[in-house]
Order: C-alpha cells, then sequence, then structure tokens
C-alpha cells in the first residue's frame, strides 16, 4: 500500500529541523497535508538519533491519520524504528548501505544527479528517485545544477517515479513541467493562510478572476501553501510584502494545473 500511495504522489514535502524554530511538527505536518502535500520527509541533519527519532514519530502521528506516507532522510535505523514507510538516502550514504539493512524498509529513495546515477538506482530496486538539484539552491551550496535536460534524459529513460527537486520555485516550475518532471519538490512550502488576513485574500481573488474561490476547500488550502514557495528558500510565517503577494497571485491556475490535479 505505500508504493500504491508513492506512485500517486505528486508533491513531496518536507519536515526540515533547521527551519522548525520552536514550531510543533506535527501542526506543520497538518498544515502541509491539508495543503495538498503527498509524501512526507523527515530531515534533521543536525539531530541526535533519538531526537531525530522524537521528531519523526510527531510526524508520523499525523501524517498516519492522513495515510500520507513519511520518509525519514538518511536514517535507516530511525525509519525502521520509528515504523516510517521509507529512508532517503544520497549517494554516498547509499554507497555505503548494506542492502539486508533495509530488510525493514517499504521504501528506499536514492538522490540522482545524473542520468547513469539514474539508471543505476533503477537497476538496484530503489522505489523512487530524486533528480537534481534541478537549479542551484541555498540549501546545497556549492552543488552544480543538473538542469533541465537531465529532467527530460530520465523522463524518457526511467520507469521509477522521480521528484525534480533543487531550487524549484513558481517562476521556473512550468519549465520544469515542460521537461518532463510530473512529481515535484519545491524549496520550501509555507503554511501561511492563518497569517493572511480577509483583505490579502480578496485582493487574491480579485487577481485570479474568482478562480481561486471557485476551487474546492482542500484546493484553496493547496494553494495558501503554494503560493508561500519562499522564493530566497527561507522558512516564512507569511507573505512577506505586497509585491511577492501579487506575484505569487498570478499563478494559482498553473499550480492547480501542474501539481494538484492527479495523472
Amino acid at each position: 500500500m505505500p508504493r500504491t500511495r508513492l506512485a500517486n504522489s505528486r508533491l513531496y514535502g518536507f519536515i526540515d529541523a533547521a527551519y522548525l524554530d520552536g514550531r510543533p511538527a506535527r501542526e506543520l505536518t497538518r498544515y502541509l497535508i491539508a495543503g495538498g502535500v503527498d509524501l512526507i520527509q523527515v530531515r534533521a541533519k543536525e539531530y541526535t538519533h533519538a531526537k531525530r527519532v522524537a521528531l519523526a514519530l510527531e510526524v508520523i502521528g499525523e501524517a498516519y491519520v492522513s495515510r500520507v506516507p513519511v520518509i525519514i532522510n538518511d536514517d535507516i535505523a530511525a525509519a525502521v524504528e520509528t515504523g516510517a514507510d521509507g529512508v532517503h538516502l544520497g549517494q554516498e550514504d547509499w554507497a555505503a548501505t548494506h542492502r539486508e539493512q533495509l530488510a525493514g524498509v517499504r521504501i528506499v529513495g536514492l538522490s540522482t544527479h545524473s542520468l547513469e546515477q539514474a539508471r543505476q538506482a533503477e537497476r538496484a530496486g530503489v522505489d523512487y528517485i530524486g533528480v537534481g538539484p534541478v537549479f542551484s539552491t541555498n540549501t546545497k551550496p556549492g552543488v552544480p545544477a543538473v538542469g533541465l535536460q537531465l529532467i527530460t534524459a530520465v523522463a524518457g529513460a526511467v520507469k521509477l517515479p522521480f521528484f525534480a527537486i533543487g531550487g524549484i520555485t513558481l517562476h521556473n516550475l512550468g519549465p520544469v513541467k515542460a521537461a518532463g518532471a510530473t512529481r515535484v519538490a519545491p524549496k520550501t512550502l509555507c503554511p501561511v493562510w492563518q497569517q493572511v488576513g480577509g483583505r490579502r485574500r480578496e485582493r487574491r481573488r480579485a487577481a485570479d478572476g474568482g478562480a481561486f474561490s471557485r476551487l474546492d476547500a482542500r484546493r484553496r488550502l493547496s494553494l495558501s501553501l503554494v503560493y508561500c514557495v519562499w522564493l530566497d528558500g527561507w522558512f516564512c510565517e507569511g507573505v512577506r510584502s505586497e509585491e511577492h503577494t501579487s506575484e505569487l497571485q498570478s499563478h494559482s491556475d498553473l499550480v492547480c494545473r501542474l501539481l494538484l490535479e492527479k495523472k
């Protein structure tokens, strides 16, 4: 069943300990799921194993209700201990992993940065891959972008589910889709509809010609989330300026079409 849900996933969200800043992980998980995220990864690179397990259990407890798979970044033992749906590994961790260590893991994801790595991942039997960074991003400083060409190459050569990742924002989401990606992991998703006042909501409805108000509740929440794929990569509590508000509002139909319609 987790792999079936994985096959249907389109929007990959992250609970990153570096961005929590005291916010309850359970609450953020609930917001992301309400907003249309259908796969969640827990990242806590600076945490101890015990603290990472505690964070994962908090996320899993909320995600389980909605049957959203939870993936643990890098820590196989934490994934097994918490009963998470899977683990995501980088190339170095994958090379150092003995396959018997993955015996109790239902979903295995792997980061890839070239067509050959994507093909190797498929031959190795992983369940999904991340392809990127598509664009340069401050979450991976010094790592060269792979570009849209790799997205097109992987889409044409690999049958595994893959998520385009790295520097993806509303500005470049269209080209990523056009290159062949049907699943994405945007830079940072921030729940903000609680902070956006009624006056801004009215301007948003006016800006999209009423399309936003005609969407069902789930999609309205989804767009509230995706409006805030923050352009500089930092976690935010709300729309920071009127300029960004107007800029993001104009993309409501695009976001709805690219991310929220299952294919």
